[in-house]
């Protein structure tokens, strides 16, 4: 990446050139347009300078990334320290003998053959990151002056703009695509997320994707395996995978190159896999002991699991915008399952958290009267202050598990508000909001942040072992899959077919203002992929969950992302124009509004979010306009308005 002064004139936005300039401030408009002709950036690798500037916005900006850079590898030093102080220079059995202190326990370090392994390995990938810091330091440099040179922003400014607004002015940029001089917003983001955008049509489509075994640890490893695999070093799917689809002498080659990629590297992980666990293990310690320890309940809060992440991401969405959906449905989320708190539970929760707690005040009030107290064995080896630490923290344990009981809300009620954000409601959620089946398959998205950690953990494990034994049997389905759902675009690559909202391409039937199927679209509405929350082992090994209420074929749960993925991006880049057929699509949902007698508001500017708007297209598809007319249709919602729900004008 290098940038050269210019003298070549500013660029005005053409007809065809759809940038979200009106949420841009002129002010900001009128400083960086100047620089616009003044430096003219010319970028070899688009999608990776796409990627750098885009984690420069979301970490906040120069100086921010270097200080958190620095202070991780000092972190990261300071625990390879500290971990080889207590592996090699303590004698712990001086410390299990009477009236003993760390000081007769502190010997000189005696490296064993296995510590010395295990040093030289965390040392090396020390290294590595030190180096690859250096090495970033450069683009680092780069983005600064990008950022300040040609957009006119300097790093306290960036938390006044939204990612949106940032991409209006990065396509202000002169000759930065050469392959595409006239890219708007759309071409932009699926550069952006090209990667992003097919895992998540494969865990729209693929069911075996669907278990607690999707983890970080997992996607890294199937980014590694598969991703790697299947792209070439210039951001294109791989012409044999593409072929994949149609010669099946080439998918039986490839796919075996495949399942030997995915044994290899599940054999090399899961030969790490022990060093990686000892030190997250010592990692998850050190950076939440004091938070478990001042606030047991933490442990019990719930959290949206990686998977969530997947299965509720639109395609062509960044993971900022996406996080911020996600925390604004956390509350809701939250009171929903705290609804459904079992009496039995709180009744043994409430019983221990007195015994608990009386303890700990027993052992406080003692303290006090007998200063020399705390530091006396209760029993062999244990002192009041250890049996202390313990009991706050199962005393803070089981309040959590106490059900609140103000906590009266409408669990129905509650759905839709966290549907506002998610974009995600099935039928049978939607018409059995109280039922046990419903709670337990909520719960898979939203879970415990213990059992989180738990499945991290037993990840760094099961994930190897899944690509080992399961993986390979899916080779084939994996490159099918690229290639039928693979679209060549000029100026863009290799791109996933849904990620171009064209959803004539995707199902003909989708673009039309009619539909004879009355039932096909109402189906759309989202998808109900019914997961056992109480998955077997051969499950979490890869074997699909059971799926009783799924009534969706595969192609219609790419349509219904497709169409919430096409609303979600129109709120946020306004100015863009879409694509005939997905045009259509707005218009269809435009005459809904004015049909209900408010032919001037927008669809956007109604009170609505994106999964009633769907209901709503349903509805006049598979009822008519009579019952549309009859449904008390008024262009209002009993649920407000905010952020990626359904709020902003079109």
């Amino acid at each position: 990446m290098s940038f050269a002064s210019t003298s070549s004139t500013q660029r005005a936005a053409s007809e065809g050139h759809y940038v979200n300039l009106n949420e841009v401030p002129e002010e900001l408009l009128a400083r960086g347009g100047d620089s616009f002709s003044q430096v003219t950036y010319t970028v070899t690798d688009l999608d990776r300078f796409l990627g750098h500037a885009y984690r420069y916005y979301v970490h906040g900006g120069f100086a921010c990334i270097l200080l958190q850079t620095v202070l991780q590898l000092v972190a990261f030093a300071f625990l390879i320290a500290l971990i080889t102080f207590l592996a090699t220079a303590v004698d712990y059995s001086i410390l299990a003998e009477p009236e003993s202190s760390w000081g007769d326990a502190i010997q000189s370090p005696e490296f064993h053959f296995l510590y010395a392994v295990v040093f030289a390995i965390f040392v090396s990938f020390w290294i590595y990151q030190l180096v690859d810091a250096i090495l970033h330091a450069r683009t680092l440099f780069h983005m600064r002056d990008f950022y300040r040179r040609v957009l006119g922003l300097h790093s306290h400014q960036l938390a006044e703009l939204s990612w949106p607004q940032v991409t209006a002015l990065i396509l202000r940029v002169d000759r930065l695509c050469l392959a595409k001089p006239d890219w708007n917003a759309l071409d932009l983001c699926m550069r952006l997320t090209r990667r992003e955008n097919y895992m998540v049509a494969m865990v729209t489509r693929l069911p075996w994707l669907h278990t607690r075994l999707f983890t970080k640890p997992f996607e890294w490893l199937f980014e590694w395996c598969v991703f790697s695999f299947v792209f070439d070093r210039s951001h294109s799917v791989s012409p044999s995978v593409l072929r994949c689809g149609h010669e099946p002498l080439v998918l039986r080659a490839v796919s075996a190159q495949l399942r030997r990629r995915m044994r290899v590297m599940g054999a090399v992980t899961l030969l790490f896999s022990p060093f990686v666990l000892a030190y997250l293990g010592v990692f998850y310690l050190f950076q939440y002991g004091e938070q478990m320890r001042s606030t047991p309940s933490w442990l019990g809060a719930r959290t949206w699991s990686p998977f969530a992440r997947w299965r509720f991401r639109e395609f062509n969405e960044v993971d900022y915008e996406l996080t911020r959906r996600l925390n604004l449905a956390r509350k809701p989320a939250t009171r929903y399952v705290n609804h459904f708190g079992s009496p039995l539970v709180g009744v043994v929760a409430r019983f221990f958290t007195f015994v608990f707690g009386s303890l700990v005040i027993m052992l406080l009030v003692l303290g006090l009267v007998d200063q020399e107290f705390l530091d006396s064995e209760l029993f062999p080896g244990r002192t009041a202050v250890w049996w202390l630490g313990v009991l706050a923290v199962c005393t803070g344990l089981c309040r959590s598990l106490i059900p609140d009981e103000t906590n009266h809300v409408d669990p129905e009620q509650c759905l839709v508000e966290v549907a506002k954000y998610t974009h995600y409601l099935p039928p049978v959620w939607k018409q059995n909001p109280l039922t046990a089946a419903t709670v337990r398959d909520f719960s898979f998205f939203f879970e415990y942040r213990l059992v989180r950690v738990v499945c991290e953990f037993g990840a760094l494990i099961m994930a190897p072992l899944w690509l080992i034994v399961y993986g390979p049997r899916h080779s084939e389905e994996l490159l099918i899959f690229f290639s039928r759902f693979t679209t060549e675009l000029d100026g863009v690559g290799s791109v996933c077919s849904f990620s171009t909202f064209d959803l004539a391409e995707a199902d003909p039937d989708a673009a039309t203002s009619d539909s004879d199927d009355e039932h096909r679209d109402e189906d759309r509405l989202s998808v109900d992929s019914h997961i056992d929350e109480a998955t077997s082992l051969r499950e979490v090994l890869g074997s699909p969950p059971r799926s009783p209420s799924s009534h969706l074929e595969p192609e219609d749960q790419g349509i219904a992302k497709m169409q919430a993925s096409l609303l979600l991006f129109k709120q946020q880049h306004n100015e863009w124009v879409p694509p005939p057929s997905g045009q259509r699509y707005l218009d269809s949902l435009q005459e809904i509004v004015a049909e209900s007698g408010r032919p001037d508001q927008s669809v956007f500017g109604l009170d609505l979010s994106i999964q009633q708007i769907q209901e709503l297209y349903a509805l006049r598809h598979s009822s008519g306009q009579s019952e549309l007319r009859s449904s008390g249709f008024s262009g209002r919602s009993s649920v407000p308005s905010a952020g990626g729900g359904g709020g902003g004008g079109m």
